[in-house]
């Protein structure tokens, strides 16, 4: 791996540096794995920081690009505390000659950390005046004005407000104690991280003065943060931890909702696609499987409905028919092509396990004999059969136990913690 060999390089170059400034190393004719030859008036110390720097970097670079089971903490550790030990005092060197010493380090390290409460500040105001939904909105996705967490940050800025001012007030007040040389730049160091922070914010609002299209694409960057809380709310309407609001929904979702079979078989002559998607990205199948209407489910199959399509949680109508343990539903379903064992589902919660977590055995049956995985793990790391015990669905569990004991190869595999937020961008 590339990490690898730029960490060998930091490690090797570093230590050259700290032998040579400090163990006494004399280093002649060319700096050792390289080709640089070393002549009286070379700076030595200049070239092994440069060397020790530049493989530091890429090593860092290489490392936080590796997946979390290819990296190496200890390795990281060691290699983080020997190339500070090697730099940190030759940097300290080249910073007193230009009279910077530790008191104004250490001052301006200071006025910086108090900054990030600044930039901390300014980052909720942008979120919170960027998520504001217009009225069109509220009604289209069935949500409130405001985020919840975006009220949460209003509550936090009752606190953040007045604590700046303070820091404003003491920092102003005692500026002559600082180190002369930042009694003049301390609110530049000050303001420092709220730019650095909110650069992006910063740069969209700028953008927002230009052409037509790129005010688009700004404001669409702006509401980045509005896009994460509206799958938030609505799975927490879902979930029953905020009340549900009623939202707009094409005709043929309703219909499906409300089981009015002859008026969405009317649409589906016309010519309506059965996979119209409502505002959170429900389709009529995911309404139908999940209100009970059989008759509704089949007519959509036999018009062409795709079974896999998901809605803001990731969800298909198979997801919910085994959820509430609908047996000739499920069967339909599965019949058509529906997958039994999602990659990217949002909550982690496949048909499988959501069958045995309300203790539905035929539709647990129907999933497994069908090639649901039984091994997979889900929240918490644990299985459908896990998942049967705690709840004490002693037949689920009993059945999923011997047909686990019966396949000799257990799969590895697992599915991703993925939103899939591609229906909320059309």
């Amino acid at each position: 791996m590339k990490s690898d060999a730029n960490r060998k390089y930091s490690l090797i170059f570093s230590g050259l540096l700290i032998g040579f400034k400090y163990l006494g190393l004399m280093i002649e004719g060319k700096i050792p794995y390289t080709e640089i030859t070393i002549s009286p008036e070379t700076n030595v110390s200049t070239i092994l920081i440069l060397l020790s720097i530049f493989f530091f970097s890429h090593f860092i670079y290489y490392w936080f690009a590796e997946t979390k089971k290819e990296r190496n903490f200890f390795e990281f550790t060691i290699t983080v505390v020997i190339f500070l030990i090697a730099i940190v005092p030759e940097l300290y060197k080249y910073l007193y000659n230009y009279g910077i010493d530790w008191k104004v380090i250490l001052s301006s390290l200071g006025i910086v950390a108090l900054g990030f409460l600044l930039a901390v500040t300014f980052d909720f105001i942008f979120a919170i005046f960027f998520s504001i939904r217009s009225n069109q909105e509220m009604m289209k996705l069935g949500l409130g004005r405001i985020p919840s967490a975006s009220k949460a940050f209003v509550l936090s800025l009752v606190f953040l407000i007045p604590i700046n001012f303070g820091i404003i007030f003491l920092l102003k007040k005692y500026s002559t104690s600082f180190p002369h040389l930042i009694q003049n730049y301390w609110h530049l160091l000050y303001i420092l991280p709220s730019f650095s922070l909110n650069f992006s914010y910063l740069f969209n609002i700028t953008k927002c003065l230009g052409s037509k299209s790129m005010r688009k694409n700004a404001l669409k960057d702006l509401r980045w943060f509005r896009k994460a809380m509206d799958l938030h709310e609505m799975h927490y309407q879902f979930a029953g931890f905020e009340p549900h609001r009623i939202y707009e929904k094409p005709p043929i979702c309703e219909y499906a909702c409300i089981g009015n079979f002859e008026e969405l078989k009317k649409l589906l002559e016309e010519g309506t696609n059965p996979d119209t998607q409502d505002s959170r990205g429900w389709t009529a199948l995911m309404w139908a499987s999940a209100e009970r209407h059989d008759n509704i489910v089949k007519l959509l199959l036999e018009h062409g409905a795709d079974p896999n399509k998901v809605n803001y949680l990731d969800r298909s109508a198979l997801g919910y028919a085994a959820n509430y343990g609908l047996f000739q539903i499920s069967k339909a379903l599965i019949e058509k092509g529906a997958i039994l064992n999602p990659k990217n589902e949002f909550t982690n919660f496949p048909p499988l396990t959501a069958a045995a977590s309300k203790g539905h055995l035929e539709v647990v049956k129907l999933l497994v004999e069908n090639g649901a995985d039984i091994f997979h793990k889900g929240r918490g790391e644990q299985t459908a059969l896990d998942i049967a015990m705690e709840e004490k669905y002693g037949e689920i569990a009993k059945y999923l136990r011997i047909e686990m004991m019966e396949r000799s190869e257990k799969t590895n595999d697992k599915t991703d913690f993925v939103k899939n937020t591609n229906w909320l961008e059309e």
